[in-house]
């Protein structure tokens, strides 16, 4: 019976909506076109102005031929199926956790990482790194309006696959580090005592033996001058791979500007924020909490599991160097946060260029 009547009911939505039956998905979880292209546009006035959107408004800004009524509708479906809420009876719509991810899950051109292997030389490694980090950061913020944070993975910075002892002279000598991640580091150290008799190869392979934790070659058999100088050479050794017990291995930037934002007006949200950034174990858990380590993800209100964080986004993505993960860069913000500037400026080489720029 119900197919007998279907185009009189059509005919009837389109005269009195200006609405084709297939625009209604209230039941399905998804969207249309239209109803897509509505979506956006809310969500878009939103981030720029922080305040709720009406059907007139939708009209201005589109400049598509439909009627109030059609719109009102179409936000009805909306609301329904959870994309879009009022603040209050009257008031026009905002987006909900559920509209930003079909917002933020059809951003094109997302890029996969942030690849340095034609920006870090050996001249920045190690501590050297912090300073590089700490000056992306600052380039960034300069760019985003967001709380900006590096976590650096200390394991993978600090691994160190080879090494070569070059004697200078009885006291004096340089030792080469060639680290996982494809970097070679120079170090010269000094003796207290001349070693300039001792078997450097067999010395240097009882080291390696120590990096690749074989079974280790018990120092006793060694003579004092050459015990003195695998002590020299370990020391150095453990301050290279022990980064995380010198340096906090988290950069974080653009707290106060962050803060300005309409979005943190009250005492609450200010200070929920601020909770968040002096937990370090709410921080390491953003930055590693991904389905996929090595791409992009985006994480928005409910999504980030901490009540603290429910009208928030975070932004994270890997910062690779030779193939291997070296840190993350994380962006918190809002949820109204600019997310297709945020994806495009992290996808682009040339913009990547200019903040990587130390």
């Amino acid at each position: 019976m119900l197919g007998l009547f279907l185009p009189f009911i059509r005919i009837h939505l389109w005269f009195k909506y200006g609405l084709a039956l297939g625009d209604i998905d209230c039941y399905n979880d998804h969207v249309n076109k239209r109803q897509e292209e509505i979506l956006t546009c809310v969500v878009d006035h939103f981030i720029d102005s922080h305040q709720p959107m009406s059907s007139s408004m939708v009209l201005d800004r589109l400049s598509i031929q439909l009627s109030s009524a059609t719109v009102r509708q179409v936000f009805s479906v909306l609301d329904q199926g959870g994309y879009l809420a009022k603040l209050h009876t009257s008031s026009g719509r905002v987006p909900t956790d559920k509209g930003y991810r079909v917002y933020v899950d059809r951003i094109s051109d997302v890029g996969r990482a942030i690849n340095l292997d034609d920006y870090v030389t050996d001249q920045s490694y190690f501590m050297k790194f912090r300073c590089f980090f700490d000056q992306f950061l600052l380039n960034l913020s300069k760019k985003i309006p967001y709380v900006c944070m590096v976590w650096m993975n200390e394991r993978a910075l600090s691994d160190i696959a080879m090494l070569k002892y070059v004697s200078i002279s009885s006291q004096y000598g340089l030792v080469v580090l060639f680290h996982r991640v494809g970097i070679v580091s120079e170090h010269y150290i000094r003796f207290e005592m001349d070693v300039s008799g001792c078997d450097f190869h067999q010395l240097t392979q009882w080291l390696i033996g120590q990096i690749h934790h074989d079974k280790p070659i018990k120092m006793a058999q060694y003579t004092d001058v050459e015990t003195h100088f695998l002590q020299v050479v370990l020391q150095l050794l453990s301050r290279q791979s022990m980064l995380n017990a010198t340096a906090d291995h988290r950069v974080v930037k653009n707290v106060t500007r962050c803060l300005g934002l309409s979005d943190y007006s009250d005492k609450a949200s200010v200070q929920q924020l601020l909770d968040v950034l002096d937990d370090n174990s709410a921080l390491d858990r953003l930055m590693m909490d991904t389905v996929d380590p090595m791409a992009l993800s985006v994480k928005i209100g409910q999504e980030l599991n901490d009540s603290r964080l429910i009208h928030s986004s975070f932004i994270s993505i890997p910062i690779v160097l030779d193939t291997g993960c070296v840190a993350r860069l994380g962006i918190l913000g809002p949820r109204r946060m600019d997310y297709v500037s945020i994806v495009q400026l992290l996808s682009s080489k040339e913009t990547l260029a200019e903040l990587i720029q130390v």
